[in-house]
């Protein structure tokens, strides 16, 4: 068991890792088989698409883990479908709403960011937060499944499709290019998708049932969930965004580019925070606080043993 536990921790983290490594040659190879100023339209179009998601989208995957696990380990089935239902809603309207903001955004292009290059490729990159908007809830349901380890490579997966559609779509031009993204990322979508509902339906089969109490407290750590990632992930994509408005394509896709290392570095912690976030979750709805606060004893002593 405890081996099975640690080959499950041990492929997550390559798999986060590795998507952390495909994503920077990402950028590294779009870079050089764009050149210097059509990189810069090309980041600004993925940092205008960032940035309109951090907006308006609705972070629910958090929200249905915890209650997932909650409704299994009360084996209430009905809930737990009527949760997911619930959820694919909500990141269905957020995704919408983003898709209608980018298309507006590019209409707008010209007088915005000063190039009247971006507008078809901002057309088309709209359809991004439609495309991806299953992927997070499938990875939702392996969490509740407990096969974070799938989730890593997903996620790696993803990006290494995503660094084959740069290579293929750069013949093309940035609108080959963000093409190659939106084929990318279709593929990683339905894949993960597939995953996670045959994940998903390995719980009993059960009719929907309301959340009833849950219901605004569900809705009150969406909201909490929403803001604080957009306040994390926001800064990421603001900076391109905002400099687009005020310099050339050129200097924004210095920018993006000096960024690349310190977003590959942000990820280094990521497999602690899914691993954690799976079991500790799991752990405080089954009544288990203390197995959650040795954990956290755990965590804090490694952290600051590895603080130089």
């Amino acid at each position: 068991m405890r081996s099975r536990l640690f080959l499950r921790r041990l492929t997550a983290t390559g798999g986060i890792y590795g998507a952390a490594v495909l994503g920077f040659l990402g950028t590294v190879v779009a870079f050089r088989l764009l050149g210097a100023e059509e990189f810069g339209r090309f980041a600004l179009v993925v940092a205008v698409v960032g940035f309109v998601q951090v907006l308006v989208d609705l972070t629910v995957e958090e929200a249905a883990v915890k209650y997932g696990f909650r409704y299994i380990a009360a084996e209430d089935w009905g809930r737990l479908r009527r949760l997911f239902r619930i959820a694919y809603l909500f990141k269905g309207a957020g995704a919408a709403v983003g898709t209608v903001g980018v298309l507006v955004l590019a209409a707008v292009s010209e007088p915005v960011f000063g190039d009247d290059r971006l507008l078809v490729p901002l057309l088309l990159a709209a359809l991004l937060p439609l495309v991806q908007m299953p992927e997070g809830l499938g990875a939702a349901a392996l969490v509740l499944r407990e096969r974070y380890d799938l989730r890593g490579v997903f996620l790696a997966l993803s990006m290494g499709l995503r660094l084959a559609g740069i290579a293929a779509g750069a013949a093309f031009g940035l609108v080959g290019v963000v093409v190659g993204l939106l084929v990318a990322q279709a593929v990683a979508t339905v894949a993960i998708s597939v995953a996670g509902l045959a994940a998903f339906r390995r719980f009993p089969a059960r009719p929907a049932e309301a959340l009833g109490d849950d219901a605004p407290g569900f809705r009150r750590f969406v909201i909490q969930s929403s803001v604080g990632t957009g306040l994390v992930s926001g800064r990421t994509a603001l900076a391109p965004a905002l400099l687009g408005v005020v310099a050339t394509p050129l200097q924004v896709g210095f920018f993006r580019l000096a960024q690349a290392p310190q977003v590959a570095f942000a990820s280094l912690s990521a497999p602690v925070r899914l691993i954690l976030l799976t079991e500790q979750t799991r752990d405080v709805e089954r009544g288990r606080t203390d197995l959650l606060w040795r954990s956290l004893r755990r965590y804090g002593i490694g952290s600051a043993l590895l603080i130089p």
